[in-house]
Parts: C-alpha cells; sequence; structure tokens
C-alpha cells in the first residue's frame, strides 16, 4: 500500500490528528510513525523538529471491514507544514502485504493564516545581530523562544528588536488573546561564524613566497574548514589551495578568504628588494641553489614571519624552529616534524640537535625545544610553540542511537560513544562527557521513562573537546538492538586484500528468542538490511576491530549494538 495524501482531521472525540490516505484497504501493522517539520530549504523532513513523540497509529471507527485511510495521533499539531514518515510494515493490504517505508509532505496552514519575517534572517554572522519580526495580524501578540522550544502564551512577548549574540534557533508565532495561532510559526537558525587571518596586511618581495594561515571560530568555538583562496589580480600576486602567496610583480592585490560561513581578506604589496638581505645571504651561501632554499625557508617559516622581517630580527645568525602547524586534539602526544635551522642552514636531526617537547598532549600551546649538538655544540637553544585546538564533538564524534526497554521505570542511559580523527576511531571516556536529556519537545527532564523518543545532549568535562552532538534515545516495549544476541562463531578474523567485514551467518549470528538468524534473511517478518545498518572501524590493520549494527530510520528496531573481533 502506498499513501497517496495526507490530511488533518478531527475524529469522534474532538482531537486532531492526521488522516493518511492510502491507494488501497488496509490494515493496521506495527510500528510507529513519525511526524516532522517541512524544511522548504531542501525539501526534506527536518529531524531536527518532531512533532512529539513516534505518533499512534489507530483505524478510524471500530468497525472490522478494511478502510483507505488510518487515523495518526499526534502529540503536537503545528500551523506549518510537516512530513509524515511511516516505517515499513506500519499497515498492509487486505491480502497482508506490507506497506515499504515512506513518507508525504503535507500542510497543516488555516486559510487566510499570516506569515510572520524575520529581519535579517537566519544565517553565519560575524558578529551579533538585532532581528526585528513583523507580520502579526491586528489584535495578536508575537511570542518567541530561543532554546528551540515551542512558542506559546507561557513565552516571551515579542515587544522590539532581539538581541542575538550566540547561536541560537528563534521561533516565533503570532496568537490571538484565547492562544490560537494566526500566523505559520517562524523559524529562523543564527550561527557566529569568523574566519581571521594571520596578516590583514603583508608585503613580499618580487619572487617571494609567503603563507596566509587562518582559523575559523563557529560560535565562539574552534571550527577545522577548509576555506577558498582567491587573488582580486592573479599577475600581481598568485595564491595556491593552501594559502601560499606569491609575488610576481610590483603591485598591489587583494586575496580574500572565504569557507562558505564567513570570508576574511589581506591586502598584498609587492615591491621589489623587499627580502634584499636574505637574497643576497642565500645567494653567497648557496649559489645557483639559493631560490630552491629560500622556498624551503619560506616553508618552514609557515606565515610566521615575512623574509624582510626574518633579517630585520636577526634570524639570519642565530638558531631557529619552523615546520610547525596548528593541531586538533587526539588523545596522543604529538610530536611534530620540526625543521631546524641556524641561521639560512637547515640542521640534521639527531646529529646536530635532538627535540624536547611540553605540554603536547592537551588542547593549548604545546612548546618545542631543539638542544644544538656536534659540531653546533654551544650554540643557543631554540624554541617554538604550535596550537592543539580542541576536537568539536558535533563533527568528530560518532553518535550512536539508544534503544532503552520501557518497563515503567526511570532510566538515565548512557550511550556507547566512538571518537572519529582522520580515520582513526577509539570509544571515548565517558569520564570526559556528560548528558542532559531533553524529551520530545525539547524539555530538559531528569530521566527517561515513558515510551517515545528522547534526545541526549553531549557537551564535555573536558577543555580537550568543544560544542556538543545530539543523540536519539528511544524506550519502547520491543525492537531494541542492545537485546539482540550476538553469538560470535569466528572472534579472530583474517586480514587479506580488502578490510575485513564479518558476515552473518559464517562470523557470526543474531539469536532471537525463538532462532537464528543465518544470512540476510526474515525474522519476524522484517529484514536484516532492511532494519538494521552496519558500521565497521578500524577493520583493515591487524588488532581489535569494531562492528556497529544500529536500527534504521524507518525500522521499527532502535538502539545499537557494539561487537567487536579480532584481526590478525
Amino acid at each position: 500500500p502506498m499513501i497517496k495524501d495526507v490530511s488533518v482531521s478531527v475524529n469522534a472525540e474532538g482531537a486532531d490528528v492526521l488522516r493518511a490516505t492510502f491507494d488501497q484497504p488496509v490494515n493496521i501493522g506495527t510500528g510507529l510513525a513519525s511526524v516532522y517539520d517541512y524544511d522548504a530549504k531542501t525539501d526534506s523532513c527536518n529531524q531536527e523538529e518532531p512533532w512529539g513523540t513516534g505518533c499512534k497509529i489507530s483505524m478510524p471507527s471500530l468497525y472490522t471491514k478494511h478502510t483507505n485511510y488510518v487515523e495518526i495521533m499526534v502529540d503536537s499539531l503545528r500551523y506549518t507544514r510537516g512530513v509524515l514518515v511511516l516505517p515499513r510494515g506500519a499497515v498492509y493490504s487486505s491480502g497482508g502485504v506490507a506497506s515499504p517505508a515512506q513518507t508525504c509532505v503535507f500542510s497543516n496552514l488555516l486559510e487566510g493564516m499570516g506569515e510572520l519575517k524575520a529581519s535579517p534572517e537566519g544565517g553565519n554572522y560575524k558578529e551579533g545581530v538585532n532581528v526585528t519580526i513583523s507580520g502579526a495580524p491586528a489584535g495578536s501578540q508575537i511570542y518567541y523562544t530561543l532554546n528551540n522550544k515551542e512558542p506559546d502564551l507561557d513565552s516571551t512577548v515579542y515587544d522590539g528588536p532581539i538581541t542575538i549574540d550566540r547561536a541560537a534557533v528563534l521561533k516565533a508565532v503570532a496568537l490571538d488573546r484565547y492562544g490560537t495561532p494566526v500566523t505559520d510559526r517562524l523559524r529562523e537558525t543564527y550561527d557566529l561564524a569568523n574566519l581571521t587571518l594571520n596578516r590583514d596586511k603583508v608585503t613580499l618581495d618580487v619572487g617571494e613566497s609567503y603563507y596566509l594561515n587562518y582559523k575559523c571560530t563557529w560560535n565562539g568555538e574552534y571550527y577545522e574548514t577548509w576555506p577558498e583562496f582567491k587573488s582580486s589580480d592573479d599577475t600581481v600576486v598568485y595564491v595556491n589551495d593552501g594559502g601560499m602567496l606569491l609575488g610576481r610583480k610590483e603591485g598591489t592585490a587583494r586575496v580574500t578568504v572565504s569557507n562558505g560561513l564567513t570570508e576574511a581578506s589581506c591586502e598584498v604589496t609587492v615591491e621589489p628588494g623587499a627580502a634584499r638581505a636574505v637574497t643576497d645571504a642565500l645567494y653567497e651561501a648557496y649559489g645557483r641553489s639559493s631560490d630552491m632554499v629560500r622556498a624551503e625557508i619560506t616553508e618552514a617559516l609557515n606565515g610566521r614571519m615575512t623574509l624582510k622581517e626574518f633579517a630585520e630580527q636577526g634570524y639570519l645568525s642565530k638558531p631557529w624552529i619552523g615546520g610547525l602547524y596548528p593541531v586538533v586534539y587526539s588523545g596522543m602526544a604529538n610530536e611534530q616534524d620540526a625543521l631546524v635551522y641556524d641561521g639560512i642552514r637547515k640542521l640534521t636531526g639527531g646529529e646536530d640537535y635532538t627535540l624536547a617537547y611540553r605540554n603536547n598532549v592537551n588542547a593549548g600551546k604545546a612548546t618545542v625545544t631543539a638542544a644544538l649538538k656536534g659540531k653546533f655544540k654551544g650554540r643557543p637553544d631554540a624554541s617554538g610553540e604550535f596550537d592543539i585546538y580542541p576536537a568539536r564533538l558535533g563533527t568528530q564524534l560518532i553518535g550512536l542511537d539508544v534503544g532503552v526497554k520501557y518497563d515503567g521505570k526511570a532510566k538515565t542511559p548512557v550511550p556507547f560513544l566512538l571518537w572519529d580523527l582522520f580515520g582513526e576511531v577509539t570509544k571515548m571516556n565517558k569520564k570526559d562527557f556528560k548528558i542532559t536529556y531533553l524529551d520530545s519537545q525539547w524539555n530538559e527532564v531528569g530521566s527517561v521513562k515513558a515510551e517515545g523518543q528522547y534526545y541526549a545532549v553531549i557537551t564535555s568535562r573536558s577543555p580537550n573537546y568543544n560544542g556538543e552532538a545530539y543523540l536519539n534515545i528511544y524506550v519502547q516495549k520491543k525492537n531494541i538492538v542492545e537485546q539482540l544476541k550476538i553469538k560470535k562463531k569466528a572472534k579472530v578474523l583474517k586480514l587479506g586484500d580488502e578490510p575485513v567485514e564479518p558476515r552473518i551467518g559464517k562470523d557470526y549470528k543474531i539469536i532471537k528468542p525463538h532462532g537464528y538468524v543465518n544470512s540476510a534473511a526474515s525474522y519476524d517478518g522484517t529484514l536484516l538490511d532492511e532494519d538494521l545498518s552496519v558500521y565497521y572501524y578500524n577493520n583493515d590493520v591487524p588488532g581489535k576491530m569494531t562492528m556497529i549494527l544500529t536500527g534504521r530510520e524507518a525500522s521499527p528496531y532502535k538502539g545499537t549494538q557494539v561487537v567487536t573481533f579480532r584481526i590478525k
């Protein structure tokens, strides 16, 4: 059976419900429906905006004959467009054929409803903004929230511009004196994004290169990004994808750096002879190879200074360390491939110097010191610093849904969290994070108890992480992935030419109370391939690999189970 349309109706008890009409008579199946806000910008459902918990599906009457529609009880009927999501098997045909997973967009706007507008609209801004809301019909009052909750008569009354100086979701609606919406609900998301460069002005010699470094913050926290560089005049200043500038001829050009969130720029002036002292010293020492050595020194400086500044600050005659770059916290000691020079002469590690690192594990400033030895013994030590930025939870945390068996008792489930840093996946220490539980309406709760969907907000107790991540928690009576029993037939797997992917039936079995699942065959009328997603981590090297089974979005199975194997 396939959905033809979805409409808002009133049942015999006078309650608002959704009516899903199908192309044929249907019977009720299993599973809960979901309803989300419709996102017009992406023509998809906004899963950050559920309309209450999972929605009950019921028949429209007590008659036993088949009908072409079912009624769906919804916790929250908003005055906005919505998307109904039905899991596979939510209804069956009269012949017993399960419906596929499907979605349908519907409108809950009343005829003649007004539309609120925000100025400026949501987006990324370098600094805080003052937002005005307009469009409320005469006799109504605008109510708004900034905490992702739905506005109602208990929310803040709009009486003038709203100052937004941090990440916020603005929701607003105009209500009459009885609390009835008279406009569609407004939703705008505001973020603060800023891109800074190591220089906003720099002067180069003709033929000199220089590295323009950048740092992006999003809502006040470090944000890893790969921006685009562009020169206003390539004949004066060339810039490559990595931010290396090259002065080509005398003149001035502006280099713009943009990452889609925000942008910054640097004014580059090219003057002939600006780096004459370094150029002459290099030519005297290296002759025809001086241009190559100059390029190596520029790369080692990595935007720390220009060659003119290098000479002015006395580095032509003293030891220094280059080749240092900012990194993201990984939980491991970071020992960079530092380059050590004595003036313009590159030294050899182990033979000419030894390196010592301090504070190079946790987020903050790390220090590296080079002690010169051998024929350079007696020369001063050189030192340098590099930044270790906090890792961002929202982008590097692998969030896994949690399934909780309903028994009427309050619970505080702790999710299994994996940390993915450039393909290296490790388990996150639960001492490093804290959990806040939210109900389906984004209200903070101390635990989960009743059936339905909840959210876990993951924040860090450690300065090594920033940001936050959201996970789904499902409380239901059955179909909990955590309660599936996995029997490993092969605890050790052999690594071949391809990454290891354990095979169901051969390397492991899923055990149900009434039998085994030996392949992607059916159990309980469902298919493994459709109900469970399978992910593998660290499965291409000898050691311990992780296999994760998690319930798919449209499946009645919810939660996650983690299984480990040894690879040899």
